[in-house]
């Protein structure tokens, strides 16, 4: 590479009537009167500055290793035009200049800064389009957590109402079982009575229990009894009569020749 030091620009032009191309140069002016210069050519638009780079130092020898980059793209070996775009252009300048050690002083439509604001903005939508998918997976989990939590609910419910239908059928069997009893005992006992199978309770002072020594009939009480007998059970006529006998000390039913 060539020694001389130089301060300028490395430019970039761009013009409508050549699309897909640009031109790349320095020059130690302005780039835009650079611009003015090239449409004095045969070119029937404008060029205009897409973008230039300011270096204080080795600018000529930049533009000539940019050029020895882009010599693929290069349209024709004494012209400076190359088949890019001016970002493709922008990123090779700045590499190049970066081997020099070298930065921009100052940047003209620096569409590096463009392209990182518009990468930065796409990194943040799609952040914003990772929160979101986060956040309704979130939601999702948080739905089948709650789908899952009332199922579990449901489900205790269901076997709380299955215990308790279990022991309501074991309460009713029981009342069943006891009122089939009761029934069929007073069945019994009104069986008795009609055909006259039922013993009456007896009185104390003729049970069995007291000893006949030390316990004397009392007539008084036992003729009360016997009324209260006679009130309660009537004797029907053809039916033998109920007498006390004093031998065993007891009411016994006598038939009526008998007790002629």
């Amino acid at each position: 590479m060539s020694s001389r030091a130089t301060t300028g620009w490395v430019y970039v032009l761009s013009n409508e009537s050549h699309v897909g191309m640009v031109k790349i140069g320095f020059s130690a002016g302005r780039p835009e009167h650079r611009a003015r210069e090239m449409n004095g050519t045969n070119s029937p638009t404008p060029f205009e500055v897409a973008t230039a780079f300011l270096f204080e130092d080795h600018v000529y020898d930049i533009e000539q290793a940019v050029h020895e980059r882009l010599a693929g793209c290069r349209v024709s070996p004494n012209r400076e035009f190359f088949r890019c775009s001016p970002l493709e252009a922008a990123h090779v300048i700045v590499e190049i200049a970066k081997s020099f050690d070298l930065g921009p002083l100052k940047v003209l439509n620096d569409l590096l800064e463009g392209e990182v604001e518009r990468k930065r903005r796409e990194e943040d939508a799609k952040c914003g389009e990772d929160d979101q998918v986060d956040h309704l997976e979130k939601y999702v989990q948080g739905l089948h957590q709650r789908i899952a939590e009332k199922k579990r609910r449901e489900e205790e419910y269901e076997e709380r109402c299955r215990i308790a239908d279990e022991e309501e059928e074991r309460r009713l069997a029981a009342e069943s079982d006891k009122s089939l009893k009761d029934e069929e005992e007073y069945e019994d006992e009104e069986y008795e009575e009609k055909e006259g199978l039922r013993e009456e309770p007896m009185p104390d002072f003729l049970s069995e229990d007291k000893e006949e020594e030390s316990q004397p009939i009392d007539l008084e009480v036992g003729e009360q009894w016997f009324n209260s007998e006679l009130r309660t059970h009537p004797p029907r006529e053809g039916t033998p009569g109920l007498t006390f006998n004093p031998f065993s000390k007891r009411f016994e039913w006598r038939d009526e020749d008998e007790t002629h």
